[in-house]
């Protein structure tokens, strides 16, 4: 497959919109830009755009909200943005029986600090 960029693959979106207009009001488009355990990128997104910032387990997001129906979602690793600071052990009952630490605080850079527990999705 012929790589195109993501302004072209955005058009591409844009021109199945205009082609098939019965569709604008039901279609709700979350682009995602996974940036490669790139703190800095993600940290320069959360700083220029009046954006939500959540995470779940594995990631921190940025949301960028265009329109009502369009975001743009920047995202990477957590622990690439966050120290986990405290951890729990799991019990993993299996054959044989082990282990884990699951994080369960973590510390992030001050752009990052609306980042809490209310926001984890």
């Amino acid at each position: 497959m012929k790589d195109i960029t993501k302004a072209h693959k955005l058009r591409l979106i844009a021109d199945f919109l205009e082609l098939h207009p019965e569709f604008n009001e039901s279609v709700y488009v979350n682009y995602l830009c996974y940036l490669w355990q790139d703190k800095e990128l993600l940290l320069k997104a959360a700083k220029l755009f009046d954006a939500k910032k959540s995470f779940d387990s594995s990631f921190a997001f940025i949301t960028v909200p265009l329109h009502p129906q369009l975001n743009l979602v920047f995202y990477t690793d957590r622990h690439a943005v966050c120290t986990a600071t405290k951890f729990e052990t799991v019990k993993v009952e299996a054959r044989p029986a082990s282990t884990y630490e699951k994080p369960i605080e973590w510390d992030c850079h001050p752009l990052l600090a609306a980042i809490k527990d209310d926001n984890v999705i």
